[in-house]
């Protein structure tokens, strides 16, 4: 698909199921949400508190590789599995290793020049979703595989990362509103660029 039609295959997806994608977002947002309440007794300027804080950070990475899940077994099977949501904290060494690896490269390319970040984060763009497809790759395998996969894609993804702006431009006049069509929309329409080149690599 073009980038037009895999807009509107999204559209198509999303409409009238905008009510179950939501509520796996609200499940993450939510347990995010209690994991930050300890830290919150501490204070801004708190040692403790940033210590809690960053520990609250780690131990919910699971959930949003969880969630991206949720959102592939939409696309691919037509049904919602709140279950797999918390099934990736018995791997969970694996993606935050992944994760952060991940992170330290992009800085590492940002902190040299502006141009390395913005591609070796394009490079990195199908980790999340290796990490859902592909759960018997290690962590440098994942990272490997999507700079392979991403070769010849990595303008595609930018392109329609940018076709959003307008969308997101449009946030605060509506004081947030438009999140909840934009955000099912904008996550759909990602997922299924990725899950295209992963199936087609």
């Amino acid at each position: 698909m073009n980038r037009i039609e895999l807009k509107e295959w999204a559209k198509q997806k999303i409409r009238g199921n905008e009510l179950e994608l939501w509520k796996g977002i609200i499940i993450v947002i939510f347990i995010s949400f209690l994991c930050t309440i300890p830290g919150l007794f501490f204070g801004d300027e708190s040692v403790i508190g940033d210590v809690l804080e960053v520990i609250a950070d780690i131990i919910t990475i699971p959930l949003s590789i969880g969630l991206i899940h949720y959102f592939i077994i939409f696309i691919r099977k037509n049904t919602f599995e709140k279950e797999v949501i918390y099934d990736h904290y018995n791997e969970f060494a694996r993606i935050v290793i992944t994760l952060v690896v991940m992170g330290i490269l992009i800085m590492a390319g940002f902190i040299f020049l502006i141009i390395p970040g913005i591609i070796l984060s394009l490079s990195l763009v199908l980790v999340p979703y290796l990490l859902v497809e592909k759960r018997d790759l290690s962590c440098f395998e994942i990272i490997e595989l999507s700079i392979k996969m991403m070769k010849g894609h990595k303008l595609d993804y930018f392109v329609l990362s940018l076709t959003f702006l307008g969308w997101c431009l449009l946030i605060i006049p509506t004081c947030g509103l438009i999140l909840i069509w934009l955000y099912p929309y904008m996550t759909v329409t990602l997922a299924k660029f990725a899950l295209d080149i992963i199936d087609n690599y």
